[in-house]
């Protein structure tokens, strides 16, 4: 965030500037003594041999062969020690890229602009990729949805008919049972009016009569 914010008091908030870090042994930058690998070099006169048994009036770098020591704040190879480290911060880049970067702005406008044309094609390739496994991965997981919903559906239907189907109670005609056994009590009766006839006792039948309530059939039906 560019500031902080801690009632009554505001604080303006900027990166941390990386600092050179320079070898005492060798003078060089990026390392320090514990990490150096090289020969010790006099920071005044150059040569071979430790800083403080230099016997040299005359100041001469070792990095850049200005006439000053190779501590010293103007030199040139610090300059562009801290350009790298800015196009580092800056960039989140690799030193190598950074390395590329501080040469390509000196030696033109041309270098650095077909360098970060590359770098910028690299980016947006990687951020299209990006994008399309986001919009990919978002419509599976849709799609999955939508289908478990519909199987959903289709189950619960399913086992609502068969549940209905199982359960649905068995249908009797009543009506066409009753009417079967009031025939089958008028062909009985018929036939012992016929009997009675023949005896001389009268027996008068009417089919028309109302029919037998259900209770009645299913009594008789039961006997």
């Amino acid at each position: 965030p560019p500031e902080i914010k801690l009632w009554p008091l505001i604080f303006r908030v900027e990166p941390l500037a990386s600092r050179p870090i320079q070898c005492k042994n060798c003078w060089r930058f990026g390392h320090s003594v514990g990490g150096c690998k090289s020969n010790a070099r006099c920071s005044t006169c150059r040569e071979s041999h430790p800083s403080s048994k230099c016997t040299a009036t005359a100041e001469k770098c070792c990095l850049c062969g200005g006439s000053h020591c190779a501590d010293n704040s103007d030199c040139s190879a610090r300059s562009r020690e801290v350009q790298i480290l800015k196009v580092i911060d800056r960039r989140h880049c690799s030193q190598r890229e950074a390395i590329d970067i501080v040469r390509d702005r000196a030696f033109g406008y041309s270098g650095i602009t077909a360098r970060c044309t590359s770098s910028m094609d690299s980016n947006l390739s990687q951020a299209i990729e990006t994008a399309v496994e986001k919009a990919v991965s978002k419509a599976v997981d849709k799609l999955i949805s939508n289908l478990s919903d519909c199987l959903v559906q289709i189950l619960s239907s399913q086992i609502e008919q068969t549940v209905q189907t199982s359960t649905e109670p068995e249908v009797l005609d009543i009506t066409s049972d009753a009417t079967q056994l009031r025939n089958v009590v008028l062909d009985e009766l018929s036939a012992s009016a016929g009997k009675a006839k023949q005896s001389g006792t009268q027996v008068h039948l009417d089919r028309h009569s109302p029919q037998p309530s259900t209770s009645t059939c299913a009594r008789l039906k039961s006997a």
